[in-house]
This record gives C-alpha cells, structure tokens and sequence, in this order.
C-alpha cells in the first residue's frame, strides 16, 4: 500500500510541475525567435504565473478577444477603444474587404508586481471577406505583452514584443 501511495504521489507532482512550468514550451522559441526575445523574456514562459496573476489579467484578455474579432472601426476608433491592443483588430482603412476574423488566443503566463507585469500569449488570427477568402492571417504568434495598472487599478497593455 506504501508503494501505491508513493507512486500515486510521484506522479501527481510530475503533473503540477508540468502544469505549471510548461519547459516544453521552449520548443515553440526556434533559434532566431531565442536571438529576439531576451534569455529574461524566454523564462517567464517557463512559468504559467501565480493562479491570482492570471485571474488578475482576465480584464485584458477580454478586450484582447474584442480586439482580434473587430474588424468594423477605423485604427483611430481602434486605438481609442483598445489601446496597444489596436493592432489586433482589424482596421477597415487597412483591410475593408475583411467582414470577419476567426481568431485563437490563449494565454501562455502572466507575472505580475505591484503596478507592472509581462504576459506571454499565442495567437493564430486570419481576416476573412465576404467570399470567405482569406485576406490576411498570422498563425501560431508567440506574443510579449507588458502591462501596467492604469489611474483605475486596472490593468492594460502597454507594449507588445512578437518577433517580426
């Protein structure tokens, strides 16, 4: 019975461990992203982040999700809605053929301070027109996004790094 328990409880902590420090993530940082992206920067995608970190920056990943499924404003209506988010929106004065976009978005990990953070996302997105060709699409998109809170206390991106 020792034995069982033991071998149960071995393999319960290699999954918290896998769970939250995802090292086989590095596969998906190919040797010209690891030359863009600091040894720092590569690190925290080795760590999902505390549980409170990630509930913390729910807010942003909903207007993220805004963002990458808009694709009916101009890139000032963009910015002025979301931010440094903008450029995941589908701006009609770049793209006015796209009626829709089809999207992923997960995030990666999410290390917060006090007032500032990093977020690390993937992202697939295409833009889709009414003939249901695609304009545009950027697949499998490692993402940096550093955050801070605003005047309210909430938190908003204020800078993204994603190799170009």
């Amino acid at each position: 019975m020792k034995k069982k328990v033991a071998i149960f409880s071995a393999i319960a902590l290699f999954i918290i461990l896998v769970i939250n420090f995802p090292i086989y993530r590095l596969i998906a940082f190919p040797g010209y992203m690891r030359n863009f992206y600091s040894q720092e920067d590569i690190q925290k995608v080795m760590y999902i982040g505390t549980l409170w970190d990630r509930a913390a920056v729910r807010d942003v990943m909903n207007l993220a999700n805004e963002a990458f499924s808009d694709c009916g404003h101009t890139e000032d209506d963009n910015y002025k809605k979301y931010g440094e988010l903008s450029v995941y929106a589908s701006s009609i004065d770049i793209y006015p053929e796209t009626v829709k976009t089809k999207y992923s978005l997960k995030l990666w990990s999410a290390h917060l301070d006090d007032n500032e953070g990093y977020m690390w996302v993937r992202y697939s997105q295409e833009g889709v027109n009414k003939e249901g060709e695609t304009d545009y699409g950027s697949w499998g998109i490692l993402s940096l996004w550093k955050v801070e809170k605003d005047t309210n206390g909430k938190w908003v991106v204020t800078d993204t790094k994603e190799h170009p």
